[in-house]
């Protein structure tokens, strides 16, 4: 399946805030790539042009992004392979 990913995390918060639900999320170095269904890069560009969104809505993706990038980093940190790096 073709997802549209972005690193970009305002504009996942504004696609969330549209109603496109966040299919998953992959890490890339030190970042999270946010994927969201096909449909959703015909509504970036709204990003860009200013489109309005409720402000509450777009607070609340933006706490629920916030939530999934900390428990994503714990989940790298607690990893086996990294807990065996510290006890070199």
């Amino acid at each position: 399946m073709n997802l549209f990913r972005t690193r970009d995390f305002p504009l996942a918060a504004f696609l969330i805030t549209l109603g496109f639900p966040l299919k998953e999320t992959k890490s890339v170095g030190t970042s999270l790539l946010f994927c969201f269904p096909p449909p959703a890069a015909d509504a970036a560009p709204l990003y860009i042009q200013g489109e309005r969104v409720s402000a509450r809505a777009y607070y609340s993706a933006i706490k629920d992004l916030k939530t999934i990038i900390h428990n994503s980093r714990e989940v790298r940190i607690n990893r086996p392979e990294n807990n065996d790096r510290q006890n070199l």
